[in-house]
């Protein structure tokens, strides 16, 4: 009996053939043949920093460049905007793994309608050896002998990684946007399988490929119920995802417009609108072709909780109206997804960019400005405070290794403002720099007031659980602990953040007095010894470079001179620290038992 089961770090991609006259958004051929198009525009403004941009003179390069798409008046020919979709058709599936592609597969035209329930039976171990697409499977290596990992059992919200998060009730476990490429090992540390997640509903954004994954999609099997926005056309901004993944043979495709709302066992969902993540944040061409979308609640006895994924603003809407009116309508959500990457960009960035094919539709006039589609920091905020939710988490952008890999978010294993580190504040922001936000909201008399709402920072496998506000962070497994260190103080769940004040005056505390008793006791240290201790506070964190340094400082509101007095500070501590170790040796059990205090004790109620 066949048990040989599709291994949970292989990724499935679908090429599509197609002979449409000038591409679609859904096989890639549109952007590739716009890049060999604006390649020569591009490279020299990349070549010399985008310094000294000709906004304008690019924009009619860039309709030269397209001429042959586009009518007499500019408008896009009807061929460029409505691509044939008869004419896009499923070719080859691709096997990867996070060493590279394995190989690929050809479909025979019957075997389209029934790829859904195919890749399902593997992915349950269920696949037919002698097959040609098994064989071919097999041969590549694809499957494994050994039995799947058991259902992961965190009762609450799970943030999977990237825009994929779990929302699970007594009966009904709801995934949103699941898209799980391949994956190498980062120590212990791996993602969330399929099979763990064992999701009974699924709910997909939008149509861009980091949120609707044809691969990761097929191996959830044919009977899944999926829900997708209602695209009334495909189009060149969106993929009708319904028609699509009943052509991959999806028996329970579900496709809801805004305000509609669907129940599963125990969880409804409702559909609302999706505005931003569009060609631009202002008037466009082609009003009516758009990127279709769905933001999404999700109610279970135990929580409500929305998901905002790339939304943000456009000549249509706001998802800051989005929020306050569901919240009339429906009341407030305990909780928020929200992506926060704001996606600042000028209309010249998207010639080298993911989405070329937004810029065709930018009128001249629009590209002498910056465009913000996505929700920012502040608008992320602005919308948990009229949604009326308790916690937001920041997501949307990576959040682990394989995710980084491909190019989505920056790398978290990074110290900040290091040379490794390539998050962007005006498209990659870490996620700590929400919480930043959040505690600077306005001020008064020169102090910060703090939003009302706390920013809740997870890694990809961690999860909350409880009933409404009473939300708290799940146990993590070995293999969803996160492997990297937490550089930052704003790297700490919003639970915590009073544990580490606390530890933090205890420690500022220390240093007075050490400071007095140093003096005391006369024990002195030399400048030499401050600046050893400088240096290696400044390797540790990434921040050898000056410049570098002066950016930390300033971002921490922190002078050279003050700098310099905490490590004058640090080093007295330690020298004293020194004096004292045989008194510090003899009382150090005692402390090491009262940290363990409180695990041990969690720890039993938890067996108990």
């Amino acid at each position: 009996m066949n048990t040989l089961r599709l291994r949970d770090d292989v990724w499935l991609q679908l090429d599509y053939r197609d002979t449409t006259p000038h591409g679609s958004a859904l096989s890639g051929r549109m952007e590739a043949g716009l890049a060999a198009r604006l390649e020569p525009l591009v490279s020299p403004l990349i070549e010399a920093g985008w310094c000294g941009v000709d906004h304008a003179g690019l924009c009619r390069a860039v309709a030269e460049a397209t001429a042959d798409l586009r009518l007499a008046d500019g408008s896009l020919r009807d061929e460029v905007l409505y691509p044939d979709p008869s004419l896009v058709v499923p070719e080859t599936l691709v096997v990867h793994t996070a060493a590279g592609e394995l190989g690929r597969v050809a479909l025979p035209e019957g075997a389209i309608a029934d790829l859904a329930d195919t890749v399902g039976a593997w992915q349950q171990g269920r696949g037919r050896p002698g097959t040609p697409l098994f064989d071919a499977m097999a041969a590549m290596g694809a499957f494994t002998s050994a039995p799947a990992l058991p259902l992961f059992d965190a009762p609450g919200i799970t943030w999977v990684g990237h825009a994929c998060a779990r929302v699970a009730g007594q009966r009904t476990r709801v995934l949103v946007d699941p898209f799980l490429p391949a994956h190498a090992a980062a120590g212990a540390y791996r993602p969330l399988s399929l099979s763990q997640l064992g999701a009974n509903l699924v709910l997909v954004t939008h149509s861009h490929p980091d949120h609707c994954d044809w691969g990761t999609l097929l191996r959830l099997g044919a009977d899944c119920d999926i829900v997708v926005p209602c695209v009334p056309r495909e189009s060149a901004l969106s993929i009708d995802m319904a028609a699509r993944l009943r052509q991959l043979g999806f028996r329970r495709v579900r496709a809801l417009a805004w305000h509609e709302s669907l129940t599963l066992g125990d969880a409804t969902v409702c559909a609302l609108p999706f505005h931003g993540k569009q060609a631009g944040d202002g008037e466009r061409l082609h009003p009516e072709v758009r990127n279709v979308g769905n933001l999404y609640t999700v109610q279970t006895a135990s929580h409500r909780v929305a998901f905002a994924a790339d939304a943000g603003q456009d000549a249509e809407g706001d998802l800051r109206r989005v929020a306050e009116a569901d919240r009339r309508d429906h009341g407030p959500v305990d909780l928020l997804f929200a992506g926060c990457r704001a996606g600042s960009l000028y209309p010249a960035q998207l010639l080298r960019g993911s989405i070329r094919r937004h810029a065709l539709f930018i009128p001249a006039a629009q590209w002498t400005r910056r465009h913000r589609p996505m929700a920012g920091l502040d608008e992320a905020l602005d919308a948990a405070e009229r949604w009326g939710a308790r916690r937001v988490v920041p997501y949307a952008d990576g959040g682990a290794p394989w995710y980084w890999s491909l190019g989505l978010g920056p790398d978290a294993s990074q110290p900040p403002g290091s040379g490794a580190d390539r998050s962007d504040a005006h498209f990659d922001p870490r996620p700590e720099a929400l919480a930043r936000a959040a505690r600077s909201r306005s001020s008064w008399g020169g102090k910060p007031i703090a939003s009302p709402v706390a920013v809740l920072i997870l890694r990809p496998g961690e999860s909350l659980i409880g009933r409404g506000d009473a939300l708290r962070p799940w146990p993590v497994t070995p293999a969803q602990r996160w492997p990297c260190p937490r550089v930052d103080v704003d790297d700490v769940p919003a639970e915590r953040e009073e544990e580490v004040v606390a530890v933090g005056r205890k420690k500022a505390l220390l240093r007075v007095l050490a400071g007095e008793l140093a003096t005391l006791r006369g024990i002195e240290v030399t400048p030499a010894e401050v600046q050893a201790l400088s240096d290696h506070v400044r390797r540790a964190a990434g921040l050898s470079r000056r410049d570098d340094m002066l950016d930390w400082l300033e971002r921490t509101n922190l002078s050279i001179d003050e700098f310099s007095g905490l490590m004058q500070e640090w080093a007295r501590c330690n020298a004293l620290e020194s004096a004292y170790a045989h008194e510090i040796d003899r009382r150090l059990p005692g402390q090491l038992a009262l940290h363990a205090m409180r695990n041990a004790t969690a720890h039993a109620r938890r067996s108990a």
